[in-house]
């Protein structure tokens, strides 16, 4: 008798876990439903204790996996835990000390879809070799930004965002004055109506405006790649002139 209830119980048991559909999404909850219709890039379902009421839809690439009533298994984005569901991220740009620069940010996602971060990055100078035409060697710089996550493709995470960004340089500054009638220069001879008196290092506060576009691959759960780049404009705060500017980054990024 006690083995006759044990099977009847292992068998409801099974009949009511196979009478219903799971879901399981990017953020780990599992879903009890009753799926309606799968197509090429949606699910739509009904939650399992209310067969009549609304019915949800949701993008696949926001699943996982689902199982159907017959207990067949559907692996969408293979048990990999997206770094966007982490909220800090630290990106390091390596590429960056080729001009002399060590290059560094931190990044913090918002809202309950990780759509949109603010970030604050920062470059300092390695390098401050005056030789270099305006506007200079950089010997610091920090700003803050703003992204949106407009496109996800499995691991990879499309963005565009702005960026404002200070930074300190050191700059070579020439100061000529007027030629004397009388002057005679053995490499120039007597060309030109300026001569050139001395030259000396100036520090130089610059503001700078991009737009940024750019691209992230998680290879692990809480690691990847990134690259990113910008285009805009840098206003010399002192002598009120202005570049235009362009930034590009290739680096890695480490999530938690």
């Amino acid at each position: 008798m006690r083995n006759l209830l044990i099977t009847f119980l292992s068998c409801a048991i099974g009949q009511l876990t196979f009478s219903q559909d799971i879901i399981v999404f990017k953020n780990n909850e599992k879903h009890f439903v009753k799926i309606e219709e799968i197509n090429s890039k949606e699910i739509k379902y009904r939650n399992f204790g209310d067969p009549e009421g609304p019915l949800y839809v949701v993008e696949k690439n926001k699943v996982i996996s689902y199982t159907l009533e017959d207990g067949t298994t559907v692996k969408l984005n293979p048990a990999f835990n997206d770094t966007l569901n982490l909220k800090n991220i630290a990106r390091v740009n390596p590429v960056d000390l080729i001009p002399g620069n060590l290059s560094f940010s931190f990044e913090r996602m918002l809202g309950e879809e990780n759509k949109f971060s603010v970030y604050v990055p920062f470059r300092v100078g390695l390098n401050t070799d005056r030789s270099k035409d305006p506007p200079g060697k950089n010997m610091f710089s920090g700003g803050l930004g703003f992204l949106f996550y407009f496109k996800e493709v499995g691991r990879l995470k499309l963005f565009t965002g702005v960026e404002i960004e200070y930074s300190l340089r050191n700059m070579r500054i020439n100061v000529k004055a007027p030629k004397p009638d009388n002057y005679w220069s053995p490499v120039n001879g007597t060309s030109g109506d300026y001569i050139w008196v001395y030259d000396h290092d100036e520090r130089t506060h610059f503001l700078s405006y991009y737009f940024i576009a750019g691209a992230r691959y998680s290879v692990k759960p809480n690691a990847g790649i990134y690259t990113a780049f910008g285009y805009g404009q840098m206003d010399n705060l002192t002598s009120v002139k202005s570049y235009l500017a362009a930034k590009a980054e290739l680096g890695v990024f480490f999530a938690f």
